[in-house]
C-alpha cells in the first residue's frame, strides 16, 4: 500500500476532508451560540443536512461515473471550502442553514 502513491493522496485527502465535516458537525452548537443565532436552528441545520444527503449520493454518483474520482473530491473540497467561507462570514441563519 505504501508503494501506491494515488491511494495515499487519496487516503490523506479523504482524512482532511472527512476530519474537517466532522469538526463542523461537532462545533456547530458553538458557532451558532457565537453567532448569536437561536439555538433551535441546530437542530434544523441537522435534519437539512441528513434530508440533503440522499439526492447527493444519487448526484454523486452519476458525477463520479463521468469526472473519476479525484476531480469529484476536489470539487467537494471546493464546495466545502465556500461553504466555510460563507458561515465564516455570514449574518444571518437563513444563509448559513442554505450552505
Amino acid at each position: 500500500m505504501l508503494r501506491h502513491q494515488s491511494f495515499l493522496t487519496f487516503v490523506l485527502f479523504s482524512f482532511l476532508i472527512a476530519s474537517s465535516i466532522a469538526i463542523n458537525f461537532n462545533f456547530l452548537p458553538i458557532y451558532f451560540k457565537e453567532a448569536g443565532f437561536n439555538k433551535g436552528w441546530i437542530g434544523t441545520a441537522y435534519s437539512i443536512a441528513a434530508i440533503i444527503e440522499v439526492p447527493m449520493f444519487w448526484f454523486a454518483v452519476k458525477l463520479h461515473r463521468r469526472f473519476g474520482l479525484i476531480p469529484m473530491m476536489m470539487l467537494a473540497a471546493l464546495c466545502y471550502s465556500v461553504k466555510c467561507l460563507v458561515m465564516a462570514f455570514s449574518t444571518q441563519v437563513g444563509l448559513v442553514l442554505a450552505v
